[in-house]
């Protein structure tokens, strides 16, 4: 699973999503992304791990930053960005469908 980071230089400061949002934003995003809040004034070394001091994007322990959000607090708005970000769902046609069903007959599992 990729990471949803929100980054901020301290919890004091406005741009640093509130407790609430954060709560809000775990349980939406749960099972599709891992979620965390840095706080730059706390570890400042993970800040520089990311290559971010604040904002809130879609991240990759292997890629690094996929895409960043506009700035919002929104937890609505970030949710709804976190999930455009999400590949669609591949196109099987029949043919795909009995390979998958002859697999699974012998005992292989596809997933």
């Amino acid at each position: 699973k990729a990471w949803l980071l929100h980054v901020c230089s301290s919890s004091e400061d406005e741009n640093c999503l509130s407790i609430l949002t954060q709560r809000k934003l775990a349980a939406i995003l749960d099972k599709y992304f891992n979620f965390g809040v840095i706080d730059c004034s706390l570890d400042s070394s993970l800040c520089k791990q990311v290559g971010r001091a604040s904002g809130t994007f879609v991240y990759s322990f292997t890629e690094g930053p996929i895409s960043e959000i506009d700035e919002s607090l929104d937890p609505q708005e970030i949710a709804h960005f976190a999930f455009s970000q999400l590949s669609l769902p591949q196109e099987i046609d029949w043919s795909f469908w009995n390979d998958i069903e002859q697999d699974v007959n012998r005992g292989e599992y596809w997933l």
